[in-house]
């Protein structure tokens, strides 16, 4: 179940950290929306890289957070201050004037979603060594394998709210389609022995 839910949000992570953001040891990192599961899997990732993550989140999710293993963990009202290696968004609707203010020179400000901001951003960076960049996650096998051996250590990358049998495929979607306060993470079909 875990693996089933851990592979698009992982490798999403794993590539917008490594590939587009540069990651390496000691790098310091703001993860925004760490109480979902990119967010979650870019905290476990980016400590198993050996960076200093610094996570925001919501109040409800700070404790599951701090288990994941940040360095610092914000609430998403407070302020952010400080100067970062990388700044992931995955939410994408922090204030990309305020973030970019947030990176080092030579920092890399990544998202998941396109959007005006973003665009803004980028064209801000052109004449930069900050750089913007928007992901575009790809299956990569060697990618599949990191995340596998991380899963193999048991860490919980990834929330599962609950888990279905492919026959109660209605009720996942009732489940899933539920406001995100009553749910707490991935919601789960298993498809083994079909209908």
């Amino acid at each position: 179940d875990v693996c089933a839910a851990s592979a698009t949000e992982s490798t999403t992570a794993l590539q917008s950290l490594r590939d587009l953001g540069g990651l390496e040891k000691d790098s310091d990192v703001l993860i925004l929306g760490t109480g979902g599961g990119v967010g979650s899997a870019g905290i476990v990732i980016a400590k198993a890289l050996g960076a200093n993550v610094t996570a925001v989140c919501s109040n409800r999710d700070a404790e599951r957070v701090k288990e994941l293993g940040g360095n610092r963990v914000l609430n998403s009202s407070e302020k952010i201050e400080g100067k970062y290696d990388i700044v992931f968004d995955k939410p994408a609707k922090y204030s990309r004037t305020k973030i970019l203010k947030n990176l080092k020179k030579g920092g890399a400000y990544v998202t998941t979603l396109p959007s005006f901001g973003f665009l803004w951003a980028y064209l801000a960076t052109v004449f930069s060594s900050k750089k913007v960049a928007l992901i575009e996650c790809k299956s990569v096998k060697r990618d599949l394998e990191f995340i596998a051996q991380l899963l193999g250590k048991d860490l919980e990358m990834i929330p599962i709210d609950s888990v279905h049998k492919i026959k109660d495929l209605d009720k996942a979607i009732q489940r899933q389609l539920e406001q995100s306060s009553k749910k707490n993470g991935r919601v789960v079909v298993d498809v083994g022995n079909g209908w």
